[in-house]
């Protein structure tokens, strides 16, 4: 649990919450970044599918709290 996240906001990141988008990158392949708002703070999640096992599990780049207003458009 570093900079205060669980492991179960993280899953809820991945699970549950929109894509907020996706880049592609040659090492990664397509880095998917999930938002889960929480407060008056929002858990990003930067994730790819790991493709080279056979059971395409989620895998965790980082994570890290933003403010939210930081995201307001």
């Amino acid at each position: 649990m570093k900079r205060g996240i669980t492991e179960n906001e993280v899953v809820e990141a991945i699970k549950n919450c929109g894509i907020i988008f996706e880049e592609t990158d040659a090492r990664f392949g397509k880095k998917k970044y999930s938002k889960l708002p929480l407060g008056l703070k929002s858990l990003i999640v930067v994730w790819f599918i790991n493709k080279s096992n056979k059971s395409n599990e989620e895998e965790v780049i980082t994570a890290y709290w933003r403010r939210n207003r930081k995201w307001e458009k």
